[in-house]
């Protein structure tokens, strides 16, 4: 499913869906922005999770700063950091 141009010159959008006996890439499912876009997902008429073009994800949140930005608060039985994302 593509639309607004070849995802591939960064001038659209672009998901692809391939079955398990694809050659390259079995199982796989593709979501691509173009070069200055966002992938967002909708949930209840609301995005919910947002990757920036730069790679920074949103959860609840809609522009993320960080590389992980969370709207909300965060339940947890705990976090564990194993090595520093700078």
């Amino acid at each position: 499913v593509g639309g607004g141009g070849d995802a591939g010159q960064g001038r659209g959008a672009y998901i692809g869906l391939y079955g398990n006996d694809h050659a390259s890439s079995p199982g796989t499912l593709e979501m691509l922005s173009g070069t200055s876009g966002a992938v967002k997902i909708y949930s209840g008429g609301s995005e919910r999770l947002t990757i920036a073009n730069g790679g920074k994800v949103g959860i609840n949140s809609t522009n993320p700063a960080t590389i992980l930005s969370l709207g909300g608060s965060l339940a947890t039985g705990g976090i564990y950091i194993i090595r520093s994302l700078t």
